[in-house]
């Protein structure tokens, strides 16, 4: 949230139209969410620099909306991108907790929350349980990748502007029964102190974060959140809770929560959270974001909406080496886009195209101190909540862009912009150079810093010669990315695992693509470990039938990379639609599918062992209902419970890995 939204968390530059965007309050989304050309660091030095590497100088994955299970069964491609942190949606009881929804029409309610504790049930809200959360911590630790979680403290979910929601009193009930809310009845606008910090910015009270009832259940929030495993925070609608330098309207209310989080995680050995808020655009009147500075990281929205419209507008005007927020870089979090400039109906990115999106990202990731933050968008705004949707942080663009952020952290900057392209020169061995609005693909440049040798476009795998600061550059999609032969790759290895025939019959090859390793092993059902010489795995007819678990690891002296492919050996299930595993046999399970053009009807399935498989037609969406063992005429009266909805992407489900609705 910030200062006004544009349909629920959409922002617009100035904070005076709000009032015609909050009349339809359960129907929209209720939130705004929403040259230094000194080198101070030699490159030498860069091991020490990456291994110690700081949560604010690192690419975070915006896992919008996606579930605990989903996040969970994706750490190890994130960690592969070059992301090193993870951002999650909030995971407070959200409102309508008890609703199914596409994204469109629900993600929203999840900054609606009812409560300043984490949703420990399964119908409380629709990303997990606090035990999941658990899980993702523990696992983003093993493999060294920072867990960030979205809060919502503003405000709660409400019954109107001027009353809290009649369910925040099963959660807050201190705070409902004293009624701890601003009745200012205006909305927020940039113009006026106070409507910035106590005025509605949707039709949901605006909570008085002054009281200390209010800021010691926040801080309960944070520390339920850290001892989940969570290492920072990102503070929703930050721009609009007061600060103690706000004059009358004053509170000590950021240093209370964040002083208490920072000595709490400390009281138990850990390190200290990082913090960042939503200020978008500007502070408002009279404020300044050093107010703000003194606490946390914030976001410098405009120069993401700057970068972004240089790009799509193929304009270099608006590209620079300085902020406008004048913050120093140490303290921002950079976007090409967020969920609010996408999700939003005025949103300025929904309907831009991922490859300008990537370009821009690109940009921004290049930058020296900043955090760069990159949004993992859904498949359609139709999709599940919780679903995964657009893989597209996994391009190889990002990939590239994200390893070559961590293997030169620390080193200076030089931006300058030649012949219509965007070039940053980072310390003496690299360079980030992005085509504008330059018609030819081949380009001679002047590249200021980089010392003379043999250097590789990371993207294409071409060799370049920079002599005397010059390179000629054929571009890839617009994009070339030079380390210089003689720097170290530190990353990781890259790895990947496919397979055309998830289910099979007799016996199957896997495909396994890997780049960057020294030794790369499998194993088969947690059997031994061998050492793969060549680029498949033969699964042979000796396997029984069931559940198979290939897990691939690829290493170089940086670390490991692990991809673990479930298979399903089967006669009966062969040819089914999918097949779903780990069942209760004690229980009869029917299909409801619809999305296709077969009929929106139960069907039944195939039982083998603990697994059932389903025939739907061309259905492409379902759910899993659960029955008394022996039903024949399933009715939805006669239900035990059901899964949430399912897109019809993959063969092979897990029925434990299924979020399920009562």
């Amino acid at each position: 949230l910030s200062a006004l939204f544009l349909v629920g968390c959409g922002v617009n530059t100035t904070d005076n139209s709000e009032n015609d965007n909050n009349n339809q309050q359960d129907n929209q989304n209720d939130n705004d969410d929403h040259n230094d050309n000194n080198d101070n660091n030699d490159d030498d030095n860069q091991e020490e620099n990456y291994t110690t590497r700081r949560m604010q100088d690192t690419p975070i994955l915006h896992c919008w909306n996606w579930s605990m299970n989903n996040v969970l069964n994706n750490l190890e491609s994130i960690k592969e991108a070059g992301f090193k942190t993870i951002q999650l949606s909030p995971m407070q009881v959200q409102k309508d907790y008890y609703s199914t929804d596409s994204i469109s029409n629900g993600w929203w309610k999840l900054y609606q929350p009812l409560s300043f504790t984490i949703a420990k049930n399964n119908n409380e809200n629709i990303l997990g349980t606090k035990n999941e959360l658990i899980n993702v911590c523990k696992k983003a630790k093993e493999l060294e990748i920072d867990v960030i979680v979205d809060v919502v403290s503003n405000h709660l979910a409400g019954g109107s502007k001027n009353s809290l929601h009649n369910n925040v009193s099963r959660y807050e009930s201190d705070i409902y029964n004293n009624n701890l809310i601003h009745n200012l009845n205006k909305y927020a606008d940039d113009n006026n102190l106070q409507s910035i910090v106590q005025g509605n910015i949707g039709d949901f009270p605006d909570l008085k974060t002054e009281s200390t009832i209010v800021q010691n259940r926040v801080l309960s929030l944070l520390k339920e959140y850290i001892d989940c495993g969570v290492n920072g925070f990102r503070f929703d609608a930050a721009k609009h809770i007061e600060t103690p330098d706000d004059g009358s309207y004053a509170s000590n209310y950021w240093p209370t929560i964040l002083n208490g989080a920072t000595s709490y995680a400390k009281s138990k050995s850990l390190d200290e959270p990082y913090y960042y808020g939503e200020i978008l655009y500007t502070c408002g009147v009279g404020r300044n974001f050093s107010s703000y500075t003194k606490y946390m990281s914030i976001i410098d929205s405009s120069q993401g909406s700057a970068v972004l419209s240089s790009v799509k507008n193929n304009n270099t005007s608006n590209l620079k080496s300085t902020y406008n927020t004048g913050v120093d870089p140490s303290q921002l979090v950079l976007w090409a886009e967020s969920h609010d400039t996408f999700a939003n109906n005025d949103g300025e990115s929904k309907n831009i195209s991922q490859d300008v999106i990537d370009k821009a990202y690109v940009i921004q990731t290049s930058r020296k101190d900043a955090s760069s933050l990159y949004l993992a968008r859904p498949n359609s705004m139709s999709s599940t909540l919780g679903s995964v949707g657009s893989r597209s942080f996994e391009n190889e663009i990002i990939k590239k862009i994200n390893n070559f952020h961590n293997q030169f952290i620390g080193t200076s900057e030089n931006i300058s912009i030649n012949k219509d392209c965007f070039i940053n020169v980072r310390g003496s061995q690299g360079a980030v150079i992005v085509n504008i609005n330059n018609s030819s693909s081949n380009v001679n440049l002047s590249t200021s810093g980089l010392v003379n040798g043999t250097y590789t476009d990371i993207i294409s795998n071409k060799k370049y010669t920079v002599s005397n600061s010059q390179v000629n550059v054929n571009f890839t999609n617009d994009v070339c990315i030079l380390v210089n032969d003689s720097k170290e790759n530190i990353s990781t290895p890259t790895l990947s695992i496919s397979t055309s025939k998830q289910i099979f019959s007799g016996s199957t090859t896997v495909n396994v693509n890997v780049s960057d390793a020294t030794s790369i092993t499998y194993s088969i059902n947690n059997g031994n470990s061998q050492i793969l010489s060549g680029n498949t795995i033969n699964l042979s007819s000796n396997l029984p039938n069931g559940l198979i678990n290939l897990s691939v690891t690829a290493t170089n002296k940086y670390g490991s990379v692990n991809k673990e492919l479930d298979l399903y050996k089967t006669t009966s299930l062969l040819n089914k639609s999918f097949i779903v595993y780990n069942i209760d046999t004690n229980y009869t399970y029917y299909a409801w599918a619809w999305g296709g053009n077969e009929a929106d009807k139960f069907y039944s399935s195939t039982i083998e062992d603990k697994t059932i498989g389903f025939d739907i037609g061309n259905n492409n969406m379902f759910i899993i209902v659960k029955f008394v063992k022996g039903t024949t005429s399933p009715s939805w009266d006669d239900k035990i419970n059901q899964t949430i909805d399912i897109s019809l992407t993959e063969q092979l489900y897990n029925y434990e890995d299924l979020t399920i609705k009562n």
